[in-house]
């Protein structure tokens, strides 16, 4: 028989799991997100001189993001106890398909690149991340994170590969590149709790 405290912790860990706005009107971390350890590796990507379709910093005002890419697909407002970017109990987060800033104010934030939609593009430095961006060209530029990344099941039972890098480097803070079928689809912004 399995331990009930065993049972109990995983039942509660995947009650905490979120989904798509359009299923559950939550916006949070992804699922995998709360397997990430903050400690992880020293390579940084910095955020400094992340640029997405070469015009929007990491951290930008709302008039900028939507100069560029027009009012978001959707808006969808949400309370963070933890993990968010503003230290604040409420955030709006813009939507472009499945990619979203997180919003206060007139300040948004990158949390979710999904460079699987040609519409984006990621560039740090003379890096480019689109969906051309293999894990060998990540290996390239962060050999010791490309080195250790690790395969997780996504919401949809398909085998992605992570691979981290902090963000900066005297923050916890990570980006979470996620490779599907040898390409990166996504790029995350992880905040622990």
């Amino acid at each position: 028989m399995q331990n009930p405290s065993i049972v109990f912790v995983v039942l509660c860990m995947m009650g905490c799991s979120h989904g798509h706005p359009a299923k559950e009107a939550v916006a949070n971390e992804p699922t995998v997100a709360k397997q990430i350890d903050p400690n992880y590796g020293s390579e940084v990507l910095d955020v400094d001189s992340i640029l997405l379709n070469r015009s929007i910093p990491f951290r930008s005002s709302v008039d900028g993001i939507t100069a560029v890419l027009g009012n978001p697909d959707s808006i969808v407002s949400t309370s963070h106890e933890c993990g968010g970017f503003f230290e604040v109990d409420q955030v709006r987060n813009y939507y472009y398909g499945r990619t979203r800033f997180e919003v206060y104010g007139d300040t948004g934030v990158i949390r979710n690149i999904d460079i699987g939609d040609a519409r984006f593009r990621l560039t740090a430095g003379s890096a480019h991340l689109d969906s051309r961006t293999s894990l060998a060209n990540i290996g390239e530029l962060f050999p010791r994170s490309a080195s250790q990344a690790y395969p997780i099941k996504d919401e949809a039972g398909k085998e992605v590969l992570l691979v981290r890098l902090k963000a900066e480097p005297s923050s916890d803070d990570v980006w979470v590149l996620h490779f599907q079928d040898g390409h990166l689809v996504e790029v995350e912004y992880w905040i622990p709790c």
